[in-house]
C-alpha cells in the first residue's frame, strides 16, 4: 500500500483520519512538507474560500476542538469560555496580594522636588544593573515595597521595564535593590 499523502513511498502508517503514511505524523511525509514549505504563496483563493476563511476568523463557522475532549465542538470565546463574567477583580484576581494597592503613600511622595532630587541622585538613569534598556520613562521604586517609608535609602530609580518586574519575586528585588543602595551610597 502507497502513502495516501502522494509521495510514492509504503505506507506504514495509519492516521487518525484514516488515511495511511509513510511516517509516523504526516507533516512528516515529503510531499506534505514540501507543500507546507511553500503556504499560501503564490496561491488563488476563489471568492467563496475567501468568504469562508473570513467567516471563520470572525467566529461565524468552523469550531474549535480540544485534544482533551475531541466531542466538545463549541468554540471557547465569549460566552462559552469558562471565565466569561467572572469578574477577577479585588480577592477574586490570581494575583490579589491583601488590599496593599489602597495603602497611601507618604505625606513627602506628593513632593515633586522630593522625587527629583531621588532621581538627580541616581543620575537620571535606571540603577539595575542588569537593565535591558526598554523604558526611558523612570520611575522611584519602595525597595522594600512599603509605600510609607519613603526614606531615600528605600529608593531607587529605575525605568518602567524594570519597575514592573520588581512586583515579582519580591524577596529577591528587595535584597538585590537594598545591595546597589548600600555599595552605592553608604560606603565609609
Amino acid at each position: 500500500m502507497l502513502c495516501d499523502y502522494g509521495c510514492g513511498e509504503e505506507a506504514l502508517y495509519e492516521m487518525t483520519s484514516g488515511k495511511f503514511c509513510c511516517s509516523d505524523f504526516y507533516t512528516k511525509c515529503p510531499t506534505n512538507r514540501e507543500k507546507n514549505s511553500k503556504g499560501s504563496k503564490g496561491r488563488i483563493f476563489t471568492d467563496e474560500h475567501r468568504k469562508k476563511l473570513s467567516d471563520v476568523k470572525k467566529g461565524k463557522t468552523g469550531y474549535w476542538k480540544s485534544k482533551k475532549n475531541p466531542d466538545q465542538s463549541e468554540r471557547m470565546n465569549g460566552k462559552n469560555n469558562p471565565m466569561y463574567g467572572k469578574i477577577l477583580t479585588g480577592e477574586n484576581n490570581p494575583n490579589w496580594k491583601g488590599g496593599i494597592a489602597h495603602d497611601s503613600y507618604c505625606p513627602v511622595w506628593l513632593d515633586k522636588e522630593y522625587k527629583e532630587t531621588i532621581k538627580e541622585r541616581d543620575g537620571y538613569q535606571c540603577l539595575n544593573p542588569d537593565c535591558g534598556k526598554n523604558s526611558d520613562r523612570l520611575f522611584l521604586h519602595h525597595i522594600d515595597y512599603n509605600k510609607k517609608n519613603c526614606h531615600p535609602f528605600n529608593l531607587i530609580t529605575v525605568c518602567a521595564s524594570c519597575n514592573s518586574k520588581a512586583n515579582f519575586n519580591r524577596d529577591w528585588h528587595t535584597a538585590w535593590y537594598q545591595a546597589i543602595i548600600l555599595n552605592r551610597y553608604r560606603r565609609n
